[in-house]
């Protein structure tokens, strides 16, 4: 079964920067505090370096800047959520969690906001949630 696409999965919805913003939680593999970031010369804006995980330097990418939100940048307040994107460890700058709960796939639309990285969106306690397509961040 496909963990993407499956029907009524539960997600980790986060805040980027005034968004709301949810992952399947599957492929999330650790939420962690913000640490030191080794910068990489010439990277792309929203690509922030390299953070280490399981004692390995893995791609830390602000997930505001990539997906075209503004928000504040990298601080020592915001948390890193390591993902899995298509097989390998990817972190992303992410700001509060707000919750784990199911969603229906069924019951998303289609999200015409022009936001990076999310192709649906659904609603949760009266709040647009914008759902994460991690491959298309890194790509």
């Amino acid at each position: 079964m496909n963990i993407e696409y499956a029907l009524d999965q539960q997600y980790l919805i986060f805040r980027v920067a005034d968004k709301l913003i949810a992952t399947n939680i599957a492929l999330v593999k650790r939420i962690l505090h913000y640490e030191f970031v080794q910068k990489v010369p010439l990277a792309r804006d929203y690509f922030e370096g390299l953070v280490k995980f399981d004692e390995k330097p893995i791609p830390f990418f602000n997930l505001p800047l990539a997906m075209g939100i503004k928000g504040k940048k990298v601080s020592t307040e915001n948390l890193i959520a390591v993902h899995n994107v298509q097989g390998i460890d990817i972190a992303f700058k992410i700001g509060n969690v707000v919750t784990v709960t199911r969603i229906d796939r069924s019951a998303l639309g289609e999200s015409t906001e022009g936001i990076k990285g999310v192709d649906h969106k659904t609603s949760w306690s009266g709040e647009e949630v914008y759902i994460l397509n991690a491959e298309k961040i890194v790509q």
